[in-house]
This record gives C-alpha cells, sequence and structure tokens, in this order.
C-alpha cells in the first residue's frame, strides 16, 4: 500500500497574467507506514502538494496513486489544515470530532469510541475537555482537536499542513 506522485504538475490561474507554476513534473512513492517530512520555503508548494494528495486538487498533469487508485485519497488520506480554525466548526469538542465517524455512517456507539480514542490519541483527557467549546482554546488544544477529527476517521494515511506552525517548540 502506498502513495504514488507520477510526474504531476499544477498551475495556479493558468492562461492568465497571474499564472503561477506550483508544481513541475514532481514524482515520489510514501509506503504505508513512512514517515516523510516536506521542507520548502514559502510559497514553495509543500501545501499544493498536500492538497493533490487528498485529492482536493486535481493535477494539470501527472496522476496521484492511492493504493494503486488514480486520486482515490478521499477517505484513504486526512489531511490536518494548517490552521485548525479552518477545520474546527461546532459547538462543543465531541461534535467536532463526532462529525467524520458520523458522515462515516458509524453507529453513535462507534462514534463515541472514535472520539475517546482520537482524543486519547492527541492527549486530551474526554472528561474533560469533551463537552468544551473548541472556539475557548489555546492554540496548542485548538491544534489537537483538529488532528483529532482528522485521526477519529482511521484515515490509512494522514497528511499535516505544518502541524507545528504558531506553537512553542516544546
Amino acid at each position: 500500500m502506498s502513495i504514488e506522485v507520477d510526474h504531476i504538475s499544477y498551475t495556479y490561474m493558468a492562461h492568465t497574467a497571474l499564472e503561477n507554476k506550483a508544481l513541475d513534473d514532481v514524482s515520489f512513492t510514501v509506503d504505508k507506514g513512512e514517515f516523510v517530512a516536506l521542507i520548502g520555503h514559502t510559497g514553495s508548494g509543500k501545501s499544493t502538494l498536500a492538497e493533490h494528495l487528498n485529492g482536493l486538487l486535481h493535477p494539470d498533469t501527472g496522476e496521484v496513486r492511492v493504493d494503486g487508485v488514480d486520486l482515490a485519497g478521499r477517505g484513504k488520506v486526512g489531511m490536518v489544515f494548517q490552521y485548525p480554525e479552518h477545520q474546527l466548526f461546532a459547538e462543543t469538542i465531541y461534535e467536532d470530532i463526532a462529525f467524520g465517524p458520523r458522515n462515516q455512517k458509524k453507529s453513535e456507539d462507534e462514534v463515541e469510541a472514535s472520539v475517546r480514542r482520537a482524543m486519547a490519541f492527541v492527549d486530551l483527557d474526554f472528561g474533560t475537555f469533551s463537552q468544551r467549546s473548541p472556539f475557548q482554546l489555546s492554540g496548542g488544544q485548538m491544534r489537537r482537536v483538529a488532528i483529532a477529527g482528522v485521526v477519529a476517521m482511521e484515515p490509512d494515511y494522514l497528511i499535516m499542513d505544518e502541524p507545528s506552525a504558531g506553537l512553542d517548540p516544546v
């Protein structure tokens, strides 16, 4: 099982005066269980590449395959965006994390089990945090909730776009 990126290119605002080639003939393979870090300057295409890996963007040329299927990232690839406030929306942390498992048509018992596992994974105590508003948390706690919301869906692959941006080094 793997993610294969095969000669993809991507251009923002193609055929306009503001055309910007973000990816140019990129190829690589990431095997399941492998940890990979992508490092580069602001504007170098890291986030654009990440969005291709879970099917949010489609390449101009080339192909992205997840477990051998072209652009099948939805459901298999979970993505935590750079700014957690962009993916938090519910009134409580529990409801925010439960959103994905519910959309996967899990029973309420399975949803609760997924939420509890995900909160434990990111070291947020269920009893203390589950009924709090995600919008009254610190930046680091918001990041944990955002990660838990993706982890609760149990994706085969997890993409995190700058998971420690704006956080203390510890």
